[in-house]
C-alpha cells in the first residue's frame, strides 16, 4: 500500500479533503487484483460518495438486528415449554451456562434443552453440571472461557482455555482480535462508569439485577446519544457480555489497558511478518494481563 502511494504521489491529506481524495482513488480504479473494502453503521446516500461506490462496486446492506431481546424471550418461553411438557425446570446457573455454550441462538438452545431433558432422566431440576456434561465445550465456549478469564484476572483459566483453543485448531489471529476486543469492552466499561451515568451499577450485583435496573439505563442512554461517545460497539453486546466486562473493569486502570492494545497491535504485526511463536506471545501476554 506504501508503494502505491508513492507511485501515485499521494500525500496524507486534511480530514476535510479525505472523502474527495477517496473519490479520485475510485474513479481513477484500483491496481489489479486489489479489493478495498469500507464498512459503517450508517450510510446517507445523497452524497457523491455512495453514487460513485455504487456505480464504481457494490453496495451491500446489512440491517442491525433490533430484536434480540425478542428473539431471546421467544427461546426461552420455547424452552420454558419443553421444559414444562418434561415436568423439569433449569437452574439460574443452568440457564447462563446454556447462554455460554449457544449465544441463546434458539436452535442450539433448544435442541441442547431436549438432551437435557433427556440425559437428566427423573431428576426435576436442570443444573449448570448438568449442562456441562451434556452438551461439552465448543470452540465458542472455549473463547469465552478465555475472555471471561482474562477479565476476572485468572492466569491459570485462561492458559487453559488458550491451549484448548490452540488443540482445537483456533486460527491465532482469531484468539488475537478476540483477546483484543476484550480488552475493548474492559475500555469503553471503564468510560461508563467514570462518567457518572451509572450510579445504579454495582460490581457486587448478580446479573438478574443487572438486567433489570442498570441494563435499561444503559440502553436508554445509547438510544438518545452519540454511538461514539457511549462506546457504539460495546453498547450492541448482549447484556451478559456488558454485565461481565462492567463488573471485571475496576480490575484493570484505563493506562494499563491502552499499553495492553499496543501489546496486541505489536503481536499482530509480529504474527503476519515473523517467525514468531503465535502461542507463546499469548501466553505471556495472559499472564502479564492476568497479574
Amino acid at each position: 500500500m506504501i508503494e502505491i502511494c508513492i507511485s501515485r504521489g499521494l500525500r496524507e491529506a486534511p480530514v476535510a479533503e479525505e472523502a474527495d481524495r477517496l473519490l479520485e482513488i475510485l474513479k481513477s480504479g484500483l491496481p489489479e487484483g486489489n479489493h478495498l473494502i469500507l464498512t459503517a453503521n450508517t450510510v446517507d446516500k445523497r452524497k457523491k460518495l455512495y453514487r460513485i461506490i455504487s456505480e464504481t462496486g457494490k453496495v451491500l446492506y446489512f440491517p442491525q438486528v433490533k430484536i434480540e431481546a425478542r428473539k431471546r424471550q421467544i427461546m426461552v418461553d420455547t424452552a420454558k415449554d419443553i421444559l414444562t411438557k418434561a415436568g423439569k425446570t433449569m437452574s439460574p446457573g443452568a440457564w447462563t451456562a446454556i447462554g455460554k455454550k449457544t449465544g441463546f441462538d434458539a436452535a442450539s438452545s433448544v435442541e441442547a434443552i431436549e438432551k437435557l431433558v433427556t440425559y437428566t432422566g427423573e431428576k426435576s431440576m436442570i443444573e449448570d453440571a448438568d449442562v456441562e456434561e451434556v452438551i461439552g465445550k465448543t470452540k465458542e465456549g472455549t473463547v469465552f472461557d478465555l475472555t471471561d478469564a482474562l477479565s476476572g484476572k485468572n492466569p491459570n483459566r485462561a492458559l487453559a482455555a488458550l491451549k484448548d483453543l490452540f488443540d482445537q485448531g483456533t486460527n491465532e489471529l482469531l484468539i488475537l482480535s478476540m483477546v483484543a476486543r476484550e480488552i475493548r469492552f474492559l475500555l469503553h466499561a471503564g468510560m461508563l462508569i467514570r462518567s457518572g451515568k451509572l450510579n445504579s451499577f454495582d460490581p457486587k450485583m448478580d446479573y438478574r439485577r443487572f438486567q433489570n435496573t442498570v441494563y435499561p439505563v444503559i440502553q436508554a442512554w445509547a438510544g438518545g446519544g452519540d454511538k461514539k461517545e457511549t462506546g457504539g460497539e460495546f453498547i450492541r453486546q448482549h447484556p451478559y457480555v456488558m454485565y461481565n466486562a462492567l463488573k471485571n473493569a475496576h480490575r484493570f486502570s484505563f493506562d494499563v489497558m491502552v499499553g495492553y492494545l499496543q501489546d496486541l497491535v505489536d503481536m499482530d504485526i509480529a504474527f503476519k511478518s515473523t517467525a514468531r511463536d503465535p502461542k507463546f506471545a499469548l501466553e505471556r501476554f495472559l499472564i502479564k494481563a492476568c497479574s
